[in-house]
């Protein structure tokens, strides 16, 4: 029964790990793309339409859908893009980003000048890139922590599996 109880918490002890690796990996991935969308140039928009959308993630959470024109030089573009960083949450705070952002509002978008169909509105509460790198320290660093354990820890389990 030990044995089955130690290789029971190692199991779970490395999907933790994978998860927070996982985790730390994805944010990561949106801070990049966060920090280059910070230098990109503003551009004049018009929201073309604003609702609020649903499923959005497995626990029924809410997502502000943005629709946006805007046009760089002669070309006209479409955009829906709020941010690099995922944007679901509760229905509340989801109908407020729509609240902010009525149909016909005139904001101003952040545009790649190299890539201009690669646009977003902005960070509207998200975590800022610096927040965001934080966060991924705090998930690799427990990625890292449950690795060692986990390494610490097979031997043991080996051990007892031995002794049975």
């Amino acid at each position: 029964m030990k044995v089955f109880q130690a290789v029971l918490a190692l199991g779970a002890a490395a999907l933790v790990a994978a998860g927070a690796f996982l985790f730390g990996i994805s944010n990561l991935w949106n801070a990049y793309f966060a920090n280059r969308a910070e230098d990109w140039s503003l551009v004049d928009a018009v929201v073309t339409s604003s609702a609020v959308s649903t499923p959005c993630g497995k626990n029924r959470e809410f997502e502000p859908r943005i629709h946006y024109a805007y046009k760089v030089g002669n070309v006209s573009y479409e955009g829906d893009r709020i941010n690099f960083a995922p944007h679901c949450g509760s229905e509340r705070w989801a109908e407020s980003v729509t609240t902010e952002f009525p149909v016909g509002k005139k904001i101003q978008i952040h545009v790649d000048p190299a890539a201009p169909t690669e646009a977003a509105i902005g960070l509207l509460g998200y975590p800022t890139s610096g927040e965001q790198s934080a966060r991924t320290g705090i998930e690799f660093a427990l990625a890292i922590v449950l690795a060692i354990g986990i390494r610490y820890f097979v031997p043991q389990v080996r051990e007892m599996w031995r002794e049975t």
